[in-house]
């Protein structure tokens, strides 16, 4: 995926989840790729001081993802669970099943996917930063999508979707975590 500088539109949103946690969304469409970052930050006092540790386990517990990502049916991976950079999963949500590379496997901090997508080039990257000096865990979600072809046209439409989306999946991510 390449990058290019933005042009079109910048959107900064703010919302706060069940456990007072605060979220902060951007969004990006640029010339040729929509750019999505969402950020939540969660003060430690309200989990286990280990929760950076369980968010790791949690994110890369693959077979489990159905249970926290909307859409998702089943994840199997190729590489019989020995996971690593350049490892491969495949998605299966109720109407397609894709691919998923991994790109960056740096625990237990980041966690990046290059995703196999007919209509656009599409990357995942999920970061966990615990925070001690002010005593929060941060948990951030970048999506870089590329519209190829028809998409073209409608990325202005993609990037509220994909703003959407990337919202209710870091959402529906923290609140999975235990907070015990």
């Amino acid at each position: 995926m390449r990058n290019f500088a933005p042009v079109r539109v910048a959107i900064l949103a703010s919302a706060y989840s069940e456990r007072n946690s605060s979220a902060e969304y951007e969004t990006q469409t640029m010339t040729d790729t929509i750019f999505t970052a969402h950020r939540v930050k969660i003060p430690l006092t309200q989990l286990n001081p280990a929760i950076a540790k369980l968010a790791w386990e949690k994110l890369t517990a693959f077979q489990d993802w159905h249970q926290w990502m909307p859409a998702i049916v089943k994840v199997t991976g190729d590489d019989g669970g020995n996971f690593g950079r350049g490892s491969t999963l495949r998605v299966h949500t109720h109407n397609s099943s894709r691919t998923w590379s991994i790109s960056c496997w740096d625990p237990p901090k980041r966690l990046e996917f290059i995703i196999e997508s007919g209509g656009r080039d599409l990357a995942y990257g999920f970061s966990i930063v615990a925070d001690k000096e002010n005593q929060e865990l941060i948990i951030e979600l970048d999506i870089e999508c590329e519209p190829r072809g028809f998409r073209r046209l409608i990325a202005r439409l993609l990037a509220w979707r994909q703003q959407r989306h990337g919202q209710n999946l870091l959402h529906c991510f923290t609140q999975s975590l235990p907070t015990q």
